[in-house]
This record gives structure tokens, sequence and C-alpha cells, in this order.
């Protein structure tokens, strides 16, 4: 990892920290947890694919089909 990196991973983290002191976070539930993935999911594909179309949900496993 470049200095210049690390510099900015240090900058986020102590950015983080600060937000926690001032209870500036988000708790997630069981309930609500599934949609954070699945947003970050989302966000993930589109910086990644950024010419595919949005899809609007996180990719499940397939069923197989036997019989």
């Amino acid at each position: 990892m470049t200095e210049h990196a690390m510099d900015d991973l240090h900058a986020e983290v102590v950015k983080g920290v600060e937000a926690l002191q001032c209870d500036d976070y988000v708790e997630y539930t069981d309930e609500t947890l599934p949609q954070l993935v699945e947003d970050i999911a989302r966000r993930g594909r589109e910086r990644s694919f950024p010419s595919f179309p949005p899809t609007s949900s996180f990719p499940r496993k397939r069923e197989s089909r036997s019989g």
C-alpha cells in the first residue's frame, strides 16, 4: 500500500471514529441488514459494470431443475 493510500485510509478511519463518538451512525437489524447488503451489491455492480442496466435485486441462488 502506498503512503498516499495509507494517508487516505487513516483519514477515513478518523472520520469513522469521530462519527461514532458523535452517535452519527446507523444500526442495522435482522430485518434491515438484507436491504443494506442488496444496496452494497447493487452499487458494486454499477461501479464494476457501468454500461450494464441496473438490476433490482441481489442475485439469488438458482434452484436446481431436476425431474
